[in-house]
């Protein structure tokens, strides 16, 4: 559940993953620590997961399953987990969550933003296909997609 716990107005219900590193731990299971962005936040998150979810990697969507209590260590607020969400979602505009490190360049992505704000859904996709993955195609080592078909 998105926000769980807390003010729907702090936190976006929508991130893009900019790092994430899984650390495998005695007895089984991963450790997971995620940077996630968004422009009117970008926090350090960790959970426990009991296998690696393959979906969870740089560039993709995802909504935060917060726990009722917000504890943070060593830095990163302790999660229940990530959400992959789908990169058509509507009313989410994917270049809201342009990490600094992807373009710094922010007036370029201001109009980016302002031209996904005024197209239509058609149009869009063609943003997304063309703008989002050469943005986000730059920044992986994989090459792998953004967004989940």
């Amino acid at each position: 559940m998105p926000n769980n716990g807390f003010d729907g107005n702090v936190f976006p219900d929508v991130f893009c993953i900019e790092e994430i590193h899984c650390v495998r731990v005695d007895g089984g299971g991963y450790d997971c620590r995620v940077t996630l962005y968004h422009d009117r936040a970008s926090i350090s998150v960790e959970f426990a997961a009991a296998q690696r979810d393959p979906k969870l990697r740089r560039g993709r969507f995802v909504s935060v399953e917060w726990l009722p209590e917000t504890i943070s260590d060593h830095g990163a607020v302790r999660i229940g987990g990530l959400c992959v969400r789908d990169c058509a979602a509507s009313g989410f505009n994917p270049f809201q969550s342009v990490p600094h490190s992807w373009c710094v360049d922010r007036h370029q992505i201001e109009c980016a933003r302002d031209l996904w704000d005024s197209s239509s859904q058609q149009l869009r996709k063609l943003l997304f296909e063309t703008f989002w993955r050469g943005l986000h195609a730059r920044h992986t080592i994989d090459g792998g997609g953004a967004c989940e078909r």
